[in-house]
């Protein structure tokens, strides 16, 4: 099973588009660092964006919950919560 397989135990691993998430990475890219990653012994995902910020010595940081169940679930969070804060902040 390689990294872009989803394994939930109610059901056989299904492969997930990479294209899809290889495009969500891409947008998350444009605005900051992701970070998409399996952590623990669970076998569940999350994903955080270290966003680029102008001012000198300043973080800021979009994540999406813990334990998902497929890297497509965590970077999709992460990606509306991003979008969400770039609409609020009126950038594209």
């Amino acid at each position: 099973m390689n990294w872009l397989t989803r394994k939930n135990p109610e059901t056989p691993a299904t492969a997930i588009p990479a294209e899809s998430l290889e495009s969500m990475l891409a947008e998350m890219q444009r605005s900051g660092k992701p970070v998409l990653g399996m952590y623990g012994d669970d076998g569940t995902w999350s994903c955080k964006v270290c966003m680029h910020v102008a001012a000198v010595g300043a973080e800021f940081t979009v994540r999406s919950d813990y334990k998902h169940l497929s890297p497509m679930d965590a970077a999709a969070e992460c990606l509306e919560r991003m979008r969400a804060v770039l609409a609020k902040a009126g950038q594209p």
